[in-house]
């Protein structure tokens, strides 16, 4: 194997299978096309330039056209896999804004229970440090190495596979993307191969990933439910409004949280939001008491004598990365 060439290996009957899928052809195609090319501004001599987003870097343009294309392949095959995973972390985040009434990142995990909160958390802290890697910018031939960098890269993208290979069902008359169990294979070939990895480093970390996958369908469940609890009947919203999901990733979704739902009441992070405010008016007052007594002691109005209450030892709130 030349060492600029791909570390992945398809089998010549699931390729036909992923090639001959709609879904996967127009995501080839949008990766493929002027779309990937953004705007860098003048030089020195006034020439406007493009530079494409998904341009191979020197050492791999090297490569033959043929070990490019594997490449691009690979490349748009891990982009199916792991970005669908990303949207769905995105739309996580905007129901946990709506349930905490908060936008702090560490107040988020605050919406969801169990093994979801676990795999919100996982997630988070993955997605924060390597947000080009999961939205695959750059170099494609760099980004598909990457995977083997490290276990977390490569139980994302294990835990993002096993999700792809759920049933798939129809989405909205849209063109699917294809099962890609075919990557399993690809993958536990390559880490057998690998000089750092080797063989039998699948069999440990795959558990891993499967209970990162099983966190992550119970986070969908639970993206539902939420989502069910802030959506008022009268204000039904429209299919587009809804949580959209790729296919593979909407088999958790319980039916009935998608025909019903209810007021939310106030949440309690809102009810200590007021707390907390209401408290901070009143210490606010009392610091302006004791200084207009300081400056002026003696024509102090009586409406200006206030008690000041020893303050109760408030609970520290510890936080715990739930995640294994």
């Amino acid at each position: 194997m030349s060492p600029n060439s791909s570390p992945f290996r398809i089998a010549p009957e699931d390729l036909a299978l992923i090639s001959r899928s709609e879904g996967f052809q127009i995501l080839r195609s949008y990766l493929a096309s002027d779309a990937a090319y953004e705007y860098v501004g003048p030089d020195s001599m006034g020439k406007q330039w493009l530079i494409s987003k998904y341009s191979f870097c020197g050492f791999h343009e090297s490569s033959d056209s043929q070990v490019r294309d594997t490449w691009l392949l690979h490349r748009d095959v891990l982009h199916a896999l792991i970005v669908p995973v990303a949207e769905l972390f995105r739309e996580a985040s905007i129901l946990a804004e709506s349930a905490t009434c908060s936008r702090r990142r560490e107040d988020l995990e605050l919406a969801y229970r169990g093994d979801a909160r676990g795999a919100y958390l996982w997630l988070q802290c993955f997605l924060a440090d390597e947000e080009d890697w999961v939205f695959t910018r750059g170099c494609p031939a760099c980004a598909v190495e990457k995977i083997l960098h490290t276990e977390s890269h490569i139980r994302f993208v294990l835990a993002a596979t096993h999700l792809s290979s759920s049933h798939e069902l129809p989405y909205e008359g849209r063109p699917a993307l294809p099962t890609l169990s075919c990557w399993l294979d690809s993958l536990h070939h390559a880490l057998d191969e690998d000089s750092f990895w080797g063989p039998g480093y699948f069999d440990y970390i795959e558990p891993k990933a499967v209970h990162l996958e099983e966190g992550i369908q119970d986070l969908i469940t639970q993206c539902f439910q939420i989502e069910a609890l802030i959506s008022s009947p009268t204000t039904a919203q429209t299919p587009g409004q809804q949580l959209i999901l790729h296919p593979s990733l909407s088999r958790a979704a319980p039916e009935h949280t998608r025909r019903h739902g209810m007021r939310i009441r106030k949440s309690r992070m809102a009810k200590k939001q007021m707390r907390m405010l209401k408290e901070e008016e009143r210490w606010l007052q009392q610091i302006v008491c004791y200084f207009w007594k300081a400056l002026n002691p003696i024509t102090t109005p009586a409406k200006f004598e206030i008690e000041i209450q020893p303050r109760r030892p408030q609970a520290v709130r510890v936080r715990s990365l739930t995640s294994p």
